[in-house]
């Protein structure tokens, strides 16, 4: 069972000395000063629970700023001002127009969606066997009654031979995309991170600035200082999907038997008809048609697609302000140069349930098979 565990680091120090010359003391002399606060929430959990839950901190950090010298009505050793005792006096800029998370996290899952451009699978699919069965034939039959040598190959053994090669990178490169949902399935999701910034912004990053007159001592002296104040926030979200189903990879350690050697002296000149015949029976023949039987049986069971679930999306949002003032003396007291940081943190998991279909043949290997059609037509 998870649950929220919370730790803190607290860096104090002296205030400083800030005396009246009358004696009395100032508000604040000897007293302590936080100058360093980290603070995080996160979630303890199972790895079976999975990961991006709750996570929150928040991180304060100031150097320098101190008073030092005599007015004249008072005396400062290393004084931090008034100013700094409230962090609220140093705040991230409120920044408008912002994604809300529900917004992030649609168009977080939107854009993570595994699914491609659709890709109708063309009817023939399921005859692919018949295909390599008729390009088998049409080659024995050429080589069988070819009376001409060179014009049986260059005009009709070559193109049957460009579309075996088809067949071969085919098988090749559909077991490829098969290893890949393997091994989507191994690891038991499909994540993505998208960042989310303004429109036209490609590293996800708000922004604001402003520079701020705020008074850093009122008693003994006063001061006032301009303080620079510069605000990133970055969005982001983080998409996990997770595949249904059963990847079960077609057998292709066959292919080997379609060696360079077979498909090199059909492609290379000095050949006989007898040489030619060999080298046509030597092709597997029966496993290729074997195996685009079943792969046709099986993408029309699965109808080409693989079915995926989003399983949640994490909205990250990380805000950075930093704020810096030059230093300056006034009334005789030295006022060093201050920056101070401020950096949030937030984590927060959303549910959206879209769904994904992912396509098992792509544009490129329907263009193969499209290409084996062809042979209809030889």
């Amino acid at each position: 069972m998870s649950y929220i565990r919370t730790r803190y680091k607290a860096v104090d120090s002296n205030k400083g000395s800030a005396v009246f010359n009358t004696g009395v003391p100032i508000a604040g002399n000897g007293g302590q000063i936080r100058l360093g606060s980290y603070y995080i929430e996160d979630t303890v959990r199972k790895v079976s629970e999975g990961d991006g839950l709750y996570m929150s901190l928040e991180h304060y950090e100031q150097e320098g700023g101190r008073l030092n010298g005599n007015s004249p009505s008072a005396k400062f050793v290393n004084f931090y001002g008034t100013v700094y005792d409230q962090w609220a006096n140093f705040p991230h800029h409120s920044i408008p127009d912002v994604p809300t998370d529900a917004q992030v996290a649609l168009n977080a899952a939107a854009r993570s969606n595994p699914s491609k451009p659709h890709v109708d699978v063309p009817s023939e699919v399921g005859q692919s066997a018949d295909l390599i069965t008729l390009l088998r034939l049409k080659g024995r039959n050429i080589i069988k009654h070819a009376g001409n040598l060179y014009l049986a190959k260059s005009f009709a053994l070559d193109p049957i031979f460009r579309l075996v090669k088809d067949s071969h990178k085919f098988v090749d490169q559909f077991h490829r995309r098969m290893k890949v949902l393997q091994r989507m399935q191994a690891k038991g999701h499909y994540r993505k991170t998208t960042k989310h910034g303004p429109p036209g912004s490609k590293d996800g990053v708000y922004s604001k600035s402003g520079t701020y007159s705020k008074v850093v001592q009122s008693q003994g002296v006063f001061v006032t200082n301009d303080f620079f104040a510069n605000t990133l926030l970055k969005v982001r979200a983080t998409s996990t999907w997770f595949p249904t189903g059963n990847f079960n990879s077609l057998d292709a350690k066959s292919l080997r038997l379609l060696n360079h050697r077979i498909l090199s002296g059909m492609k290379n000149g000095g050949v006989s008809p007898i040489d030619l015949h060999l080298i046509w029976e030597l092709i597997p023949w029966s496993w290729l048609i074997d195996w685009f039987t079943g792969m046709g049986q099986f993408i029309e069971l699965s109808n080409n697609t693989v079915n995926f679930v989003c399983g949640g999306v994490s909205v990250i949002r990380e805000t950075d302000t930093t704020y810096e003032c030059n230093g300056k003396t006034v009334a005789g007291v030295r006022v060093e140069p201050v920056r101070i940081v401020r950096h949030n943190y937030i984590r927060r998991p959303t549910v959206v349930a879209p769904y994904a279909a992912l396509p098992i043949l792509t544009p490129g290997q329907l263009g193969i098979l499209a290409s084996l059609k062809a042979v209809r037509l030889l």
